[in-house]
């Protein structure tokens, strides 16, 4: 039987320090939750490959594109360059929020044939040009299907797209953008 000493008490669950003290690695592997009471894996959040040509980051979800983009629009090392990065699914974006649209992009985004379908462009940022890509630099984008792209800018003026704003050095190939709703002074 255990002693009273060795039993750990409800209160007690819900304090760092009881974890800390047996030993608990809260510098890399875990982090307390004040919110839940308890610990819970430091887990962050990251695309699957190494985004080289041959080990492609791969996007298989919405959350999986909705994250490159913030991470790409924030600047992050590990995403942004001449990375490569491949679509593993089709993606519906029905009833989501606005896609923000990605920057830059200076990579290869390869579609493999899959579809991105039901997109609602939205502000990002400062720039008011709404498309999937605002600029792509020596980039290219290939096998991609965009089904579905919606994009209001009312009043505004910035430009609208279905696929990039503005292409410099780029090259698309075997790409289609079907059924566009582009709404604006400059669509």
């Amino acid at each position: 039987l255990l002693e009273r000493a060795d039993v750990a008490h409800d209160g007690e669950l819900a304090q760092r320090a009881t974890y800390e003290a047996l030993g608990w690695d809260f510098a890399s592997a875990w982090r307390f939750d004040d919110a839940l009471g308890h610990p819970v894996p430091n887990f962050t959040y990251a695309l699957y490959g190494a985004g080289t040509a041959d080990e492609p980051f791969e996007i298989a979800s919405e959350e999986d594109l909705e994250f490159l983009a913030a991470q790409l629009n924030a600047g992050n090392t590990r995403y942004t360059g001449k990375k490569n990065y491949v679509l593993s699914a089709d993606l519906d974006f029905t009833g989501r929020a606005a896609w923000p649209g990605i920057n830059t992009f200076d990579g290869v985004l390869d579609g493999a044939g899959h579809r991105i379908s039901s997109l609602v462009y939205g502000p990002g940022g400062t720039s008011t040009r709404l498309g999937f890509f605002r600029q792509l630099t020596e980039a290219t984008v290939r096998n991609l299907v965009l089904d579905g792209v919606t994009a209001d800018q009312g009043s505004g003026n910035g430009f609208v797209a279905g696929l990039a704003v503005i292409s410099t050095r780029s090259t698309i190939t075997g790409t289609s953008v079907l059924r566009a709703d582009l709404r604006g002074a400059s669509a």
